[in-house]
C-alpha cells in the first residue's frame, strides 16, 4: 500500500476477504472518491507535489480494486474503471459547479 493512506487501506484490505469484487469495489470508491471530492475548490491550482500525493491515494484506490501490489502498472486498470486523474476531477467538479450557479441549480444555504 502506499503510504498516503495506510488506516484506510488496511481497513479496506480487511475487508477484501468477505467482500463480493462489485461490493468492494462500491466500497473503495465510496472511501477514496468521498474524500477527494471534498473540497475541490481548495485543491484549484494546488502544488505539484501535494497533486501528486492526492494522485498517490488514487492509485491505492486501483490497486485495492484490482488487487493489484505497489509497483505495478496501473494505467489501464485506471482507465478501465473510468475514474479521472485528479486534475481532471478537479476540473470537471468545479466546471459542474459553475454550471449550476450559472443555471440556478445550485444549492441555497
Amino acid at each position: 500500500m502506499h503510504a498516503a493512506s495506510p488506516p484506510l487501506a488496511n481497513f479496506v484490505t480487511s475487508v477484501d476477504m468477505s467482500a463480493s469484487d462489485d461490493c468492494f469495489r462500491s466500497l473503495v470508491v465510496s472511501l477514496f472518491h468521498f474524500r477527494l471530492d471534498y473540497g475541490n475548490f481548495v485543491m484549484f491550482r494546488l502544488l505539484a507535489y501535494l497533486q501528486r500525493q492526492l494522485q498517490s491515494v488514487l492509485k491505492t484506490a486501483v490497486c485495492l480494486v484490482f488487487r493489484l501490489r505497489r509497483y505495478d502498472h496501473v494505467t489501464d486498470a485506471h482507465a478501465t474503471l473510468h475514474w479521472l486523474h485528479l486534475p481532471e476531477r478537479v476540473d470537471l467538479k468545479i466546471a459542474f459547479t459553475a454550471f449550476r450557479v450559472m443555471h440556478g441549480l445550485a444549492h441555497h444555504t
